[in-house]
């Protein structure tokens, strides 16, 4: 299954071309996130998942990275599930960060939890970026 690129953030490249592909960020991890005045950062870290499976039967993963995202003029922002989940569990597993762009423009981000779904969160800005990619010390 592909996911569309969501080229509307600023540097979204960097990360098609660390994975090969833009990402689900599916079992990743939501490492970190802050809220700013008007603007979030998450860092989460995602990888590959292949077809191979390991001796374990586990699915073999590959090209794990660390992606920070900027978004400023935040608005709607709904981060309550993000803040239980940090307080009852330290870190939070992804199902998958989602992002659209609205018919305002404005892009839309929802943070879906694997943990459960009142663990997610979500919001809308006026602008949004990569800020880096980096190999995951795995």
């Amino acid at each position: 299954m592909s996911i569309a690129i969501p080229d509307y953030l600023r540097n979204h490249d960097q990360v098609v071309t660390a994975f090969g592909r833009w990402p689900s960020f599916h079992d990743g991890y939501l490492l970190r996130w802050e809220m700013q005045d008007d603007f979030i950062e998450l860092e989460v870290e995602g990888w590959n998942l292949t077809s191979e499976v390991d001796e374990r039967g586990y699915f073999i993963t590959e090209k794990h990275h660390r992606v920070v995202f900027r978004f400023e003029g935040v608005h709607d922002a709904d981060l309550e599930g993000l803040k239980r989940c940090d307080e009852e569990f330290g870190t939070n597993i992804l199902f998958g960060l989602v992002f659209a762009q609205g018919e305002d423009g404005a892009i839309e981000v929802q943070i879906e939890s694997a943990v459960g779904g009142e663990f997610e969160g979500g919001f809308r800005a006026r602008r949004g970026a990569v800020v880096s990619v980096t190999p995951s010390p795995i």
